[in-house]
């Protein structure tokens, strides 16, 4: 089964809260708990959506997504998992290496050069994940499985508490796992909490990328030792 070939290969539960769902007139202190929550990573966004303000200024997408980094990148201790839900360039993900990320999301579907960036990311060090939604063709995961660290699905639509497609996901993260087996970290993006968590750990994925269940709680550390538990348990039935 699925959960028998994660205990098999050891792939760890990863709680991975996303900054997109936080506080941001509170920024600072968000990062403070997130730093004392005993996460192991932080997901850091970088949406292809529109603002008015774009029209009177330089801020797009990529802007904000560099500065948002670099902000967080100074304020944080755990390792960042940028994802990059746009179309961009090679020129882009140099930028964001500087700036200290320490896992680089790719949507290769979308991307002219995809494998570029990837040979860059291997040679920089810097982990590499591929981004996919529930109507993605998996080929783009197949041709390149073994040169990657993690697959994110992302199970709703590209804003703020879109719909989570349910049982889409489980269905694609069934196909995940199996195309690359227990060595790559399999991610879910979209409605993870305490009720949902088991039935993706069961369909495959090791990576929990979590918004409100923690930032709309009162105790991150607590939230988060709750997913983890709810999680492991999961593993083990």
């Amino acid at each position: 089964t699925t959960v028998t070939m994660l205990m098999d290969s050891k792939m760890r539960i990863k709680i991975v809260p996303s900054i997109i769902t936080a506080r941001f007139d509170k920024l600072d202190e968000e990062l403070e708990m997130i730093n004392e929550s005993g996460a192991d990573m932080l997901h850091v966004d970088v949406y292809p959506f529109i603002l008015g303000a774009y029209l009177y200024s330089e801020l797009t997408a990529l802007n904000i997504g560099l500065l948002l980094l670099d902000f967080v990148k100074r304020r944080t201790k755990i390792p960042i998992d940028l994802h990059l839900s746009i179309d961009t360039d090679l020129e882009f993900v140099k930028k964001c290496v500087k700036l200290g990320a320490d896992r680089i999301i790719i949507h290769p579907e979308i991307l002219e050069e995809p494998d570029a960036i990837i040979d860059y990311l291997v040679s920089e060090g810097v982990e590499v994940g591929l981004g996919v939604t529930v109507s993605s063709d998996l080929t783009h995961v197949e041709r390149r499985k073994d040169r990657v660290d993690e697959v994110v699905l992302v199970a709703v639509n590209a804003n703020f508490g879109g719909r989570v497609r349910f049982e889409e996901a489980c269905k694609k993260l069934r196909k995940l796992r199996k195309i690359c087996g227990g060595e790559v970290d399999i991610a879910i993006d979209g409605g993870v909490n305490t009720l949902t968590i088991s039935k993706f750990i069961e369909s495959g994925a090791n990576v929990l990328v979590v918004g409100k269940f923690i930032f709309r709680s009162g105790d991150y550390k607590k939230a988060v030792e709750e997913l983890r538990r709810t999680a492991e348990m999961a593993l083990k039935e």
